[in-house]
């Protein structure tokens, strides 16, 4: 048996076991005070054996303890633990702070920081954790190694990491229109977390909502392709706009794998498939009509919907609506009404020849086309491509109603001949006809250039002037539009009609005050291309006597 003594006093009896070491617990009593005590261990006298002893010396330590705080055991990713805490003598009254003292902070059982206790005890210690530390749990442990007479201690604490995710979209040019099952809204993309690995997430809990509505998915967005890509599928709801429409992905937090959720934002194209119905689907020409007029009604294929303020253009073309571009007489664009109505209309105005004059407008023709960015583009190639616009039938005379044309025909075959033996006789007076002829010939090509309206005309009308009063037509001081009128009456003998229409754009281009625009060009082109057309078959220019005398 063996003998514990502390400072004299017996404290403890113990034995050794069959190789003779041995072991005793006692616990320190509060009368011990802290500092060094001797311990002596005794074997007495036993049978055959003497009397052993041995002498240590004994510490005694104050405990210590540890508070600590964080502010939130959860942080993602780029974020910050921030700790607080207190070390203090556990054993004295009123619990002293430590201060001075060095702790060590361990993150998963590697220190990777220390710090020193302030006044009373105190600390506070900030750990960024950065973007490569796994999510999931972590160990986290404040631990101080202990002195001479203060023992060590450990506060351990369990946090967490969260990762945010990014949303990829991936970009597409598929048709979405607006209540066709064969063409719906498709999205696909992947999910990322940020920092790490950078790993592709799958099967995450995500959805597809405009504004506040969840839009029902076809299908599971997370097909086992080995991609880990995710592809959204809705069709495109009456209700939504034609027109660009933005539409939210929502992917909610993963809290088994430690990842957070987040929206993104993606803007889509939605279309519409119209329906044309054309009235008249054909039209008809009397001999003498000027106008033309009809409209179109525009409708949703799939609800037969009007579709108002639906832009489109329709152009009274000769020929064919491949030529468009280079035959279009008139041209008409607006937008349909409430009711998906567009009306158009074309007028031959006074003083160019009826529409039922084909050997003047050609073979007439109406063709449409639209610009609309929301239309199924189907429809728009269709429409300007493949419609082939609509038919015009010109009104056929009576057989009977030729006749006087024929002795008119013979008449004027008759007057030209006579005409024509009147040339060979005064063939010097073709050049003032000639003159004339390039004035109205060199008006027409800066027209046709694109030169300014007003400018090209009043250009005209004083070169014709010039004329006339070298030729003595005019007078160098004339002052009215009835002077100059009355002059191109005489020096030009051309029909009443092309006289007209000449007068008129001079009148509009001197007098009026408003922009003279595109539609102004085309009377002018159409009055000068009449004139000409009549000089052409000009055989004479009066001489200044005859004039003289009529006058």
């Amino acid at each position: 048996s063996l003998q514990i003594f502390v400072d004299g006093v017996l404290v403890g009896i113990t034995s050794t076991d069959e190789n003779g070491e041995w072991s005793y617990a006692w616990v320190v009593s509060d009368f011990l005070e802290v500092g060094n005590h001797t311990m002596i261990i005794m074997a007495p006298e036993q049978g055959y054996h003497r009397l052993g002893s041995t002498e240590t010396v004994l510490t005694v330590a104050y405990h210590t303890g540890m508070t600590l705080q964080v502010d939130s055991t959860v942080i993602t990713r780029g974020g910050a633990w921030n700790f607080t805490g207190r070390l203090f003598d556990a054993d004295s009254s009123g619990h002293p702070g430590m201060e001075g003292r060095e702790l060590a902070f361990r993150l998963d059982g590697q220190v990777v920081g220390t710090l020193t206790t302030s006044i009373d005890g105190t600390f506070s210690y900030t750990h960024d954790v950065g973007y490569a530390i796994a999510r999931g749990p972590h160990n986290v442990a404040f631990s101080f190694s202990g002195e001479t007479f203060y023992l060590p201690v450990q506060y351990n604490m369990t946090v967490y990491t969260r990762a945010d995710i990014d949303i990829e979209v991936f970009s597409n040019n598929l048709a979405i229109i607006r209540g066709d099952p064969d063409a719906p809204i498709k999205l696909q993309g992947r999910i990322l977390e940020i920092g790490g690995e950078g790993n592709v997430m799958h099967n995450m809990t995500i959805a597809l909502y405009w504004g506040d509505s969840l839009l029902p998915l076809i299908g599971n967005p997370w097909q086992d392709d080995g991609t880990e890509h995710f592809g959204l599928i809705t069709n495109a709801i009456q209700v939504m706009p034609p027109g660009p429409l933005t539409l939210t992905i929502r992917v909610e937090p993963d809290g088994s794998r430690y990842l957070n959720g987040d929206s993104i934002e993606v803007e889509v194209m939605i279309l519409i498939s119209v329906v044309f119905d054309f009235e008249p689907d054909s039209l008809f020409l009397a001999e003498g009509q000027r106008l033309l007029e009809g409209s179109v009604n525009v409708s949703e294929l799939y609800t037969r919907q009007p579709v108002p303020d639906f832009p489109l253009s329709a152009y009274l073309v000769n020929s064919t609506c491949d030529n468009r571009d280079s035959s279009t007489h008139f041209s008409r664009v607006g937008l349909t009404d409430q009711y998906g109505e567009f009306t158009y209309q074309f007028e031959s105005v006074i003083g160019l020849p009826s529409f039922h004059n084909d050997s003047f407008w050609g073979e007439l023709r109406v063709c449409f086309s639209t610009d609309s960015d929301f239309v199924d583009p189907i429809n728009k190639t269709w429409l300007a491509n493949f419609h082939g616009g609509l038919d015009i039938e010109y009104e056929q005379q009576d057989p009977q109603s030729f006749q006087p044309a024929m002795y008119a025909l013979v008449a004027l075959i008759v007057l030209g001949l006579v005409a024509g033996a009147l040339v060979l006789v005064r063939r010097r007076k073709q050049a003032a006809i000639d003159e004339f002829a390039g004035v109205f010939s060199y008006t027409a090509e800066l027209l046709a250039a694109g030169d300014e309206v007003r400018e090209a005309i009043f250009n005209c009308y004083e070169s014709l002037c010039r004329i006339l009063m070298r030729r003595g037509f005019l007078r160098r001081d004339f002052e009215t539009v009835r002077e100059f009128e009355l002059a191109i009456r005489n020096a030009l003998p051309i029909s009443e009609q092309a006289l007209v229409a000449l007068d008129r754009i001079f009148e509009e281009a001197r007098y009026s005050s408003h922009v003279l625009g595109e539609p102004h060009r085309q009377n002018a082109q159409m009055a000068l291309s009449t004139v000409l057309q009549e000089i052409d078959e000009l055989q004479d220019i009066p001489e200044r006597d005859s004039f003289l005398t009529e006058a």
